[in-house]
């Protein structure tokens, strides 16, 4: 662990600090409010626990925190400088060391006191190790840790704790100097996690396609309804994988990835590592310059290999935006904050974001059943759509193929296999998934297998975009050559025309509330049916596609219990962002009809009304 008393980071310093944080290591601190300078940190290996607790603020010191073994750093103010009475410094300290002393564990109170301890003629330094010596406290720092000559750094631990091995005052980094200890604290337990995983390369694909194909060659598949063909396609292709690669299950020690470590940077560290040890050990000057030259040249080389390996990293993904913006937030050291709360019981805490999630819909499903009615309904009914779509055509086994193969390498737990194994054993899968597809299409019957969400706990984040041609005119959301920069300059135009003419504009921006999830089907089905045209079996489709809807909730490995799902649409699918669309065709229609200027992006409006000032 590294302490630091001046560490001269504010609030908005994150990029020094992730540069101040080794790999493997976190940082936590307190920055001075208000002003530059002062500010204590604390630098710790990943595996130690280490809880930050900030005391209320006190007038006789500019910082003070303790961790949770009670380590307790302190910086108070210069007492004589700022004119502090002496009598306050040691009514706020006896302050703290009421609430240390009773806890049963060792301590260690360290800092930069501002007392001179090495000089008997300075009364108040005397009189305040006459203090800590009554409390059974011994204060062990000796040698001078200022560039001046004076002791002002302390470390203070309790007379009969033997907690402290080693200790000397080593280099001075700035005016002071570095404090160096060896505590006789069990070393803590290396962060391990658990991996489930299946050793895929160790597949022989031929074999597996083999397989697959023997499987499928004796079962009546044009006998079999559409949910028992989905269950023989999952479960002969779970079957076959569990025989290839059967799901392991191992404990691992949690290492931290360095990929611009070289072999001769880690000759240059063990060579650092060598000439600080003798330097520490003969304390001669000739072996401090050694290790001072020995940690430049290890530094210059560190830089140079990490700036040869990001650079190399931006130009490889030059025409990736997602790859070059995961690279500036690892330089930038943003690290994603999980919302998650540390669970005790991963189940459990899996249930209870299923029941938050069931409950978050219902509640808001409840405040719209409550809410005045409108005559939206019999607006509705008046609306009769020209065409009618009854039925849906069959499609062929090159027209799946082609489908399939320009469809992303994406994969999610529902699936029995890794997409890139779909596209090796397509020749063998195609006529049982071209089957799926149109026993589907003619029964209406969307299977149950299918139907089954598996949700993991994230922030909130839209799905890539679609093309389809029943968007609303004024909506940007899926639309090919549309964003959220041509919705706002669509707004921002509106508004500046609007100026030009001496008018004056209120633009009111709404975010409705888990719009995907609180859809009501039945609405849903009437605007397919009488704003679509949809009819026959191709609406039935789409009601047994919307019904008996479940969903889970999975953290880590564990998965709560699933729960049925009686409004909403499925987010991330194809046909989600469409059905949305369709959904809040009405609100165009209401919007029109009142004069208002609006546009939207998927479920957020813009509003936009203007009149003549005055």
């Amino acid at each position: 662990m590294l302490l630091i008393t001046e560490s001269w980071l504010q609030k908005r310093d994150q990029k020094k600090r992730g540069d101040l944080t080794p790999v493997g290591y976190d940082l936590k601190d307190i920055p001075r409010d208000n002003r530059i300078g002062g500010g204590i940190a604390v630098v710790y290996k990943a595996n130690i626990k280490v809880e930050l607790i900030q005391l209320p603020p006190l007038r006789s010191y500019v910082e003070t925190h303790h961790l949770r073994f009670w380590l307790y750093t302190v910086r108070p103010k210069a007492v004589k400088r700022k004119k502090i009475p002496l009598s306050l410094f040691y009514d706020e300290f006896s302050s703290i060391l009421e609430r240390l002393l009773v806890v049963p564990e060792d301590i260690i109170i360290c800092g930069d006191l501002n007392l001179h301890v090495n000089d008997p003629t300075d009364a108040e330094a005397m009189q305040f190790l006459n203090y800590i010596d009554v409390l059974d406290l011994s204060q062990h720092v000796r040698d001078p840790t200022l560039i001046s000559g004076n002791t002002l750094d302390h470390v203070i631990t309790r007379k009969a704790q033997n907690i402290i091995r080693s200790f000397h005052v080593d280099i001075k980094m700035s005016d002071h100097s570095v404090i160096l200890m060896t505590l006789n604290l069990q070393k803590p337990e290396p962060l391990k996690k658990v991996l489930t995983f299946r050793t895929y390369k160790n597949i022989d694909m031929d074999k597996f396609r083999c397989d697959v194909s023997e499987s499928l060659a004796d079962l009546p598949l044009d006998t079999l309804d559409t949910d028992t063909l989905v269950s023989t396609y999952n479960s002969v292709l779970v079957n076959t994988l569990d025989q290839h690669a059967p799901i392991q299950r191992r404990e691992v020690i949690v290492r931290h990835h360095t990929p611009w470590r070289s072999a001769d940077l880690s000759a240059e560290k063990r060579a650092l590592r060598k000439a600080e040890r003798r330097s520490i050990r003969t304390r001669q000057t000739v072996d401090r310059d050694i290790f001072n030259r020995q940690r430049s040249l290890y530094n210059s080389l560190l830089d140079s290999e990490k700036t040869t390996f990001y650079s190399n990293m931006v130009f490889k993904n030059s025409h990736n935006p997602n790859a070059l913006f995961k690279i500036l937030n690892t330089l930038l050291h943003r690290k994603p904050n999980s919302p998650l709360p540390p669970p005790d019981d991963p189940i459990e805490l899996a249930k209870h974001f299923s029941d938050y999630f069931i409950g978050k819909i219902q509640k808001i499903r409840d405040e719209l059943d409550g809410s005045p009615s409108q005559t939206l309904a019999s607006t509705e009914n008046e609306i009769v759509c020209d065409t009618e779509f009854n039925e849906f055509s069959s499609v062929t086994e090159d027209h799946v193929k082609k489908l399939i193969q320009k469809a992303p390498c994406k994969s999610c737990d529902s699936d029995p296999i890794p997409t890139w194994m779909l596209h090796l054993c397509l020749d063998e899968l195609l006529p049982l998934i071209t089957k799926v597809i149109n026993s589907s299409k003619t029964t209406a019957v969307m299977p149950d297998d299918l139907k089954f969400a598996m949700l993991r706990p994230l922030l909130k984040k839209f799905p890539s975009s679609f093309q389809f041609d029943l968007h609303e005119l004024l909506q940007s959301a899926y639309k090919k050559a549309h964003s959220t920069e041509t919705a706002l300059l669509k707004v921002q135009d509106d508004l500046l025309m609007k100026k030009d003419t001496q008018h004056v504009s209120i633009l009111i921006l709404l975010d409705l509330s888990a719009a995907f999830d609180t859809i009501d089907h039945c609405k849903l089905l009437q605007r397919l049916s009488q704003h679509i045209g949809v009819k026959g079996t191709a609406l039935q489709w789409f009601q047994s596609y919307l019904s008996d809807r479940k969903q889970a909730v999975k953290i880590g490995e564990a998965v709560s219990d699933s729960k049925p799902l009686t409004c909403g649409v499925p987010q991330g699918s194809v046909l989600g962002p469409i059905l949305f669309t369709i959904y809040t065709l009405p609100l165009d229609d209401i919007l029109r009809c009142h004069g208002m200027g609006y546009h939207m992006y998927a479920d957020d409006t813009q509003l936009y009304l203007s009149f003549k000032a005055g």
